[in-house]
């Protein structure tokens, strides 16, 4: 039952389509094409709804609507002219059969190509006995089993439900559901339907181009402080949001709340309990949100505390950032510990948040990127025995996550991260080896609506492959086409299976990309290329249950092995028996001379495989990595080399050096970017 990560009661408009609309003296019911691509472009700008619900104490018209000649209704209206774009099959008999069922089939695999490929759909609906009485509402699913053909959409006529059209092929005719009633007919008659315009998320359409909604209500008009470094537990660090409607009617909702994160993600709201009763807000009125954490931040790391508005559908919504300079509806807070550095980290550079990522170039130079405090992406660059202050990436964008890296099929080294509207943005050095970041492409988007970091590894015929766990917590690839070229589009990795988490991925000694997550049954799931540069075999449960992303790397004799945490906290592995062979048979603990790596919350394994030889590094328990390194006689790991560090914010990455017995370990710790070097 393939869905795009739509939900009508979510990033539907909250009235009805019951508009009466005069265009140069003619009359007309209805902005269906208005709502629907009102919707979707709100949707795909990641802005939230306006809250108003079709009430006479938020509209204060007549009709309980938008009033004529506001901001909202024009804009509407806008989108209701710029379907009309796309209208010509209303009116033309052989563009796609009319008023017959064997049209609407073919009409529905076309459709369903086009969710397929992540794209929405301004489906064109005939009215029964009058081709010209129709209506627009927008597709953003289907399902597609035995005898039931199904398409589910946001109707205008319908707020706040899901609504499906059936196939049925008994009577030969369209039935016209509400999903929100258990499936129930609604007794609205259409002949037949056709896809009147495909709506990529990531990609301006022809007819509507971007079009940016500029009409919000609930927004942040200003909020203190940004971001904030708090030394020890004792500390009482203070937020502010002041939240006004920017609209031009009554914002409703049920409240607003103060959420509160710690640094693993967990949820903290108990900590202060703030939250506004009011569940309205005049035009130009404010509400100001406080709170404190005084004594609360245990836990080093950074904290975020943002506001939500909780609408009267209860759904979470981060209220809107984007229109007051000073206005953001989130701030961090990190929690530094108070205990001193200890001497064998180097601090690099400070306001480092994220799991670092260290690549090196085709001559063996090292660069590390993470992201800032300000969610920019930052690069550190190996210079003789040290490294250079962080270098921001110029460009307005905001990043979430941690970067990927590779180098690429040009010998150059490319990165992937997501941004904060949640498409997949990629850069590269313009030549190899260039240290300079004037020297490097722009951002670029390969879009996608991802709820993940993203894993790239690189077919054996040198075209990259990226992977991501999107929205509707299903897999995706990206891929290029040819040697170099053009990106292929996020294609699904179909199967009935939800991922959580982030994806890896690697080549296994014949040039075969595997790659490995972890389902919402929390077990290991592999899927593989069954020949390299070609198709996949499908997911196979790999068992285990684990409580944290795996992570899955080749070793130096080119055995693929996966790295999992447990649910003791400790690390477990799988591996190939031989070079593209058999994998054991079962999940078995990573242990060195009988001593567990019993890993922090969030932990993973960080690993390099350098010089046909497997480093790996571990984030545990006590806020110190451990570090192993394959050996070349018995036993094949080396015992593990401990480094305590009371400032560690995230998990580490992992690089050989010059010497082939030392490697350099960085971690983000306190703000940080700090680094040890370890003799292996």
């Amino acid at each position: 039952m393939p869905k795009l990560s739509f939900n009508p009661s979510l990033h539907g408009f909250h009235f009805r389509n019951d508009f009466i609309t005069n265009v140069a003296g003619i009359q007309f019911g209805g902005l269906c094409g208005g709502l629907s691509l009102g919707a979707f472009n709100y949707y795909r700008n990641n802005m939230p709804i306006p809250t108003h619900r079709q009430s006479p104490n938020d509209f204060g018209t007549p009709d309980a609507l938008p009033p004529v000649g506001g901001r909202l209704r024009n804009y509407i209206l806008d989108m209701q002219i710029k379907s009309f774009f796309s209208a010509f099959p209303f009116f033309t008999i052989g563009a796609t059969p009319a008023s017959s069922f064997a049209g609407s089939l073919i009409e529905f695999d076309l459709i369903k190509q086009r969710i397929d490929r992540g794209q929405f759909v301004l489906l064109g609906l005939r009215g029964v006995g009058d081709l010209l009485k129709g209506h627009q509402t927008l597709v953003y699913g289907y399902e597609d089993s035995g005898a039931t053909k199904r398409l589910f959409m946001y109707d205008s006529n319908h707020p706040n439900k899901e609504i499906a059209i059936d196939l049925d092929p008994t009577t030969r005719t369209l039935i016209h559901r509400d999903m929100s009633n258990n499936g129930a007919n609604t007794g609205n008659l259409f002949a037949s339907y056709f896809l009147q315009l495909p709506l990529d998320p990531n990609n301006p359409d022809a007819f509507t181009g971007a079009d940016k909604p500029s009409y919000h209500d609930l927004a942040v008009a200003s909020s203190s402080p940004n971001s904030l470094n708090i030394s020890g537990a004792s500390s009482s660090p203070t937020y502010e949001f002041v939240i006004r409607n920017f609209g031009e009617s009554t914002a409703t909702f049920h409240h607003l709340h103060i959420y509160v994160r710690d640094p693993s993600g967990q949820n903290c709201d108990t900590l202060h309990g703030q939250q506004d009763t009011r569940t309205s807000l005049a035009p130009g009125a404010s509400i100001t949100l406080r709170g404190n954490l005084a004594g609360s931040l245990t836990v080093p790391g950074v904290w975020e505390v943002g506001v939500h508005c909780i609408s009267n559908e209860g759904h979470a919504i981060p209220v809107f950032d984007l229109l007051a300079p000073n206005g953001h509806n989130k701030v961090f807070l990190t929690a530094i510990s108070n205990q001193p550095r200890p001497a064998n980290w180097t601090a690099i550079t400070s306001d480092a948040v994220s799991d670092p990522c260290a690549i090196k170039n085709a001559d063996g130079t090292t660069e590390v990127f993470v992201r800032s405090n300000q969610n920019l992406i930052g690069r550190c660059r190996a210079n003789g025995g040290n490294y250079s202050a962080m270098e921001t990436f110029p460009g307005g964008e905001r990043f979430v996550g941690n970067v990927a890296g590779i180098l690429n099929q040009s010998n150059k080294i490319e990165i992937f991260v997501r941004g904060a509207n949640n498409q997949l943005f990629n850069r590269y050095q313009n030549n190899p080896n260039v240290g300079s970041l004037t020297e490097w492409s722009g951002w670029g988007s390969l879009g996608g609506n991802l709820k993940s970091d993203a894993a790239v590894t690189m077919n054996l015929d040198k075209r990259l492959e990226v992977f991501a766990i999107q929205q509707d917590d299903r897999m995706y690839k990206n891929y290029h086409r040819v040697f170099g070229g053009l990106w292929s589009g996020w294609e699904d990795m179909p199967a009935n299976i939800r991922f959580k988490g982030s994806p890896s991925a690697a080549t296994d000694a014949a040039g075969r990309i595997h790659v490995v997550a972890r389902g919402f049954d929390d077990a290991v799931y592999i899927n593989f290329q069954t020949t390299p540069n070609g198709a996949y075999f499908g997911w196979m449960n790999f068992g285990g249950v684990i409580t944290g992303d795996p992570v899955i790397t080749r070793r130096g004799d080119g055995r693929l092995v996966i790295f999992v945490k447990g649910t003791d906290n400790r690390l477990y592995h799988r591996f190939q028996l031989t070079p593209n062979g058999n994998w054991t048979n079962d999940w078995g603990p990573f242990l060195l001379q009988n001593v567990p790596a019993l890993l922090s919350t969030g932990s993973k394994a960080a690993v390099s495989s350098d010089a046909g030889r497997e480093h790996v590094a571990l984030l545990v328990q006590g806020l110190q990595i451990k570090v192993t390194s394959e050996t070349t006689v018995a036993p094949e790991w080396s015992a593990w080399h401990d480094l305590p560090n009371s400032f560690i914010l995230s998990n580490p990455a992992i690089i050989a050096r010059a010497n082939a017995n030392e490697v350099d370990v960085f971690v983000s710790a306190g703000l940080v970017l700090q680094r040890a070097i370890v003799q292996v």
